[in-house]
């Protein structure tokens, strides 16, 4: 739903420039933030929605294999990298087997998004679009592996949340710090801080 907001507290994120003090007020580049009034954006709102329209409600039930079902394009495991591949309608995404289990799933939500929300191939695109395409990508990736409508799952002033969330969702740490800066950024540019 468009307009739909969520109450996080920030604890201790790694790679963010912030804390919370004994009063459970958090410190971002001296500013004082005493909520984060979060509302996603509208490619986490579809997200959450296609995954709640199939039945992924749980960090564990992130099946690739469904999410490909519903969405009509086919899933394959081989030794070759990893690539995304269309012809009229048909639609595919490799995933290289020989990754380990966290990458398999960035990159397979990676190529997701190119299938999704990209046209044509790189091949014949200017690099500036390629860079667009590229960043896109990797901001679906955060979304599409740590869905919006999971993040309340999680306790946020845990000191360990970020390893806890990257193992809950079979993602890296870095994903999970990317995904929650991200939400404390998204919060920051809307002007929930005060100071």
């Amino acid at each position: 739903m468009v307009g739909e907001s969520k109450t996080i507290l920030i604890t201790i994120f790694s790679g963010c420039n912030f804390f919370l003090d004994k009063k459970n007020k958090c410190s971002y580049n001296g500013y004082e933030v005493i909520k984060l009034d979060y509302k996603p954006f509208e490619t986490e709102l579809a997200i959450s929605n296609y995954y709640k329209s199939i039945g992924i409600l749980e960090p564990y039930q992130i099946d690739l294999e469904a999410i490909s079902d519903g969405l009509g394009i086919n899933l394959t495991y081989t030794t070759k990298k990893t690539f995304a591949f269309e012809n009229g309608r048909f639609r595919m995404i490799n995933v290289d087997a020989s990754l380990p289990e966290h990458l398999k799933r960035e990159h397979y939500f990676h190529e997701l998004c190119h299938v999704l929300r990209h046209y044509g191939s790189q091949l014949f695109l200017a690099s500036a679009f390629i860079q667009l395409q590229e960043y896109d990508a990797v901001r679906f990736t955060r979304y599409a592996a740590i869905p919006y409508h999971m993040i309340n799952q999680f306790d946020l002033h845990d000191p360990f949340v970020i390893s806890k969330m990257a193992q809950a969702f079979c993602v890296s740490e870095q994903v999970v710090s990317d995904r929650l800066d991200g939400i404390l950024r998204n919060s920051l540019e809307r002007g929930y801080c005060y100071g």
